[in-house]
C-alpha cells in the first residue's frame, strides 16, 4: 500500500478493484481523488441496464432540464415501468 501511495508502483486493476471495495469508494475515485457518481446495476437484466442509461443519457442532455419530460422521455419512461413491472 505503501508504494502506491509513493508513487511507486501501480496496482493491477484486479487490486486496484479490491482496495475500492475495502475503502468503500469508486475506482474514479481511488484512481483520481474525484467522487464518482456511481449507480449499481447488479441484478438487473440486460434490458434493463440498457432501458436505465438510455433514460441518464437523455435527462443528462442540456437541452432537457426543462421541468416537463418530453414525449420521448414519457415513452422511455413507460418501457422502463413496463420492464420492472412484468
Amino acid at each position: 500500500m505503501g508504494n502506491y501511495e509513493n508513487d511507486m508502483g501501480i496496482p493491477s486493476l484486479s487490486v486496484a478493484e479490491s482496495l475500492a471495495d475495502v475503502l468503500n469508494v469508486s475506482l474514479d475515485y481511488l484512481a483520481c481523488g474525484e467522487k464518482a457518481n456511481v449507480i449499481s446495476v447488479k441484478g438487473l437484466k440486460e434490458e434493463q441496464i440498457e432501458l436505465v442509461t438510455e433514460l441518464i443519457q437523455e435527462l443528462a442532455r442540456p437541452a432537457n432540464h426543462n421541468p416537463k419530460l418530453t414525449r420521448q422521455q414519457q415513452e422511455l419512461l413507460a418501457r422502463i415501468i413496463e420492464q420492472f413491472v412484468h
